[in-house]
């Protein structure tokens, strides 16, 4: 469940980046994540295969491999993910009951 909370929070990140010039690549920065970088990396991967992001280089080195991240960008069916998947919606819910509790 914590790898589902992680790509919508990526996939939200994309999201809310489509309003502005340039996309902030820290959104998406483990720390801000909750994630550790090769877990991001890994779920990155997983989300330009199956075409939900676009623009995803990964990039291999001696001691692994990485993403560039500069020039991803929400695909049609990323934004159709947002949108429908029960899971996230429930989550999005349970979120938003949250903060309305919060003072």
């Amino acid at each position: 469940m914590k790898d589902f909370k992680i790509i919508y929070r990526i996939l939200q990140a994309l999201e809310a980046g489509m309003d502005e010039p340039f996309f902030d690549p820290e959104q998406l920065a483990p720390e801000a994540l909750g994630c550790t970088k090769a877990r991001r990396d890994i779920l990155l991967m997983l989300l330009a295969e199956k075409g939900l992001i676009a623009g995803a280089t990964v990039r291999e080195y001696p001691t692994g491999r990485a993403v560039a991240i500069q020039n991803l960008r929400l695909t049609l069916d990323g934004l159709e993910y947002l949108e429908e998947n029960s899971v996230m919606k429930k989550i999005r819910r349970t979120a938003k009951e949250l903060s309305d509790l919060i003072p």
